[in-house]
Formats: structure tokens, sequence, C-alpha cells
């Protein structure tokens, strides 16, 4: 008899955590450096917004690379794609902060596209204080944006 309560014990923790989506109750370094990334990618896209801001705002400075700026849009997607899969491997404390970070990282990214897009526009009927007024808005929301995800990394690391 003791060893079916054993059994049935054991069956009941197994169940529990394969349901959980989370395969570890250990932190997973793989996570850990792909946690890191996003915090890295989320700072490189707040100087891009404020370079691009500070280029609409004073005319004389020279145009930010618009390629490095692109290629930092993109590694913020690699890395929200590789977290997205990093859950499977992720512990639960760490499988928390991917569901914070994720959406989080994602209007970043929207944020930094529309940044870059309209600080390159060459015409439309946008004046250059108007523009300059709409970077602002937006290095604003990024500003926002990046101190939450570091927030919600600071948290993970306790």
């Amino acid at each position: 008899m003791p060893l079916t309560r054993i059994a049935f014990l054991s069956l009941c923790l197994m169940g529990s955590s394969v349901g959980s989506g989370a395969t570890s109750l250990k932190d997973s370094p793989s996570v850990e450096k792909r946690l890191a990334a996003a915090k890295t990618s989320a700072l490189k896209l707040k100087a891009d917004a404020a370079e691009l801001t500070a280029y609409v705002r004073d005319t004389d400075r020279a145009f930010p690379e618009k390629m490095r700026i692109l290629k930092d849009i993109h590694a913020a997607d690699e890395t929200l794609a590789e977290l997205e899969e990093m859950k499977k491997v992720a512990s639960p404390r760490q499988a928390d902060t991917i569901q914070q970070v994720i959406p989080l990282t994602q209007d970043l990214v929207e944020n930094a596209r529309d940044c870059l897009e309209h600080a390159t526009a060459i015409d439309g009927p946008a004046t250059h204080e108007t523009r300059a007024e709409y970077l602002a808005g937006h290095e604003e929301v990024v500003n926002h944006l990046v101190s939450q995800i570091v927030e919600a990394l600071s948290g993970q690391a306790k």
C-alpha cells in the first residue's frame, strides 16, 4: 500500500511540472543569457531613439547610422524569438520574467521602428518641429518601456 501512495504522489508531481510549461525548477544559464541579451537590446534601442531625436532637433548633427539602428532592431526581434523558445527550458521564475519582458520588448521594437521611420522621412506634411515633437514623444515611450524591462529583469535576479 505505501508503494501505491508514493507512485501516486510521484505521478501528481510529474503532472504538475508538465502542465506548467516550465521543465525545471532550477534557473537555466541559457535563459539567463537570453534575458541579459534582452536588456542589452533594450538599452541599445533606447540610445538609438535618443540619437534620432537629437538628430532631428539639431540638423547640424551627423545622421545616425541607419544600418546600425536596423541591426539593433533586428537583434531585438531575434532575442524575442529566442525568449519565446526559452520558455520551454526556463525555470518557473524565469518563465514569469519572460512573460513580462516579451510584450514590453515587442512594444519597444515597434516604437524603435517608428522612430527610425519618422527620423528618416524625407518628404511629407510633417514640419521639422512636428517631427521633432513626434520623436520626442516616441523617445519618452521608449524610455518608459526600457525602464519597465530593466525593472522586470532586476526583479528576476532576486
